[in-house]
């Protein structure tokens, strides 16, 4: 696929879900995804892709060093997650424990999309804009990651103005 495209340079990625040991593509881009997976590469393999694109877009060099010797496919030999923190409707009066998740040992990166005072709107639910934010985890082992995984799920609380969490679901893996 990629020799028929003629890639020469740039990023493709094609997101997978796996169900009873079939694979599944979906969502292939010639892009960053929304994702954030550059977020990960950059923490781990030492090297960013929106940086790399920017450089291409203005007719700079893709990458100034050997991207074969930084490109891990294997991550190092971690496992990594995206937690994906999802609200229901309300306002955000106060949001716990940030600080802590961001002081953890697996703690990668957040994209954060909301703060204190932002509304969630009935319309965003059902839609990626009710994600109050993406959680990058790396660990040495699954079971460091799913300690991460159930850590981030215990601490993290978004409450609104009647002390309720907002948080749509959370769960212990």
């Amino acid at each position: 696929m990629i020799n028929y495209l003629n890639l020469k340079n740039g990023i493709l990625s094609i997101q997978c879900f796996v169900r009873e040991n079939q694979i599944y593509p979906y969502d292939p881009g010639l892009r960053l995804q929304g994702e954030g997976q550059h977020l990960v590469l950059n923490k781990i393999n030492n090297f960013d892709h929106l940086d790399m694109l920017l450089n291409l877009s203005i007719g700079k060099p893709f990458f100034r060093s050997n991207f074969k010797k930084y490109n891990d496919p294997n991550l190092k030999n971690k496992f990594v997650s995206s937690v994906w923190v999802l609200l229901k409707k309300g306002v955000i009066k106060k949001i716990f424990n940030l600080s802590k998740i961001k002081k953890h040992k697996c703690f990668i990166e957040i994209l954060q999309r909301f703060k204190s005072k932002d509304r969630i709107h009935p319309n965003f639910i059902g839609t990626e804009k009710q994600v109050f934010a993406r959680i990058y985890l790396g660990a040495k082992s699954k079971k460091e990651l799913r300690n991460a995984i159930n850590f981030v799920h215990k601490k993290l609380r978004v409450e609104d103005n009647q002390n309720k969490d907002l948080i749509l679901d959370k769960f212990n893996i």
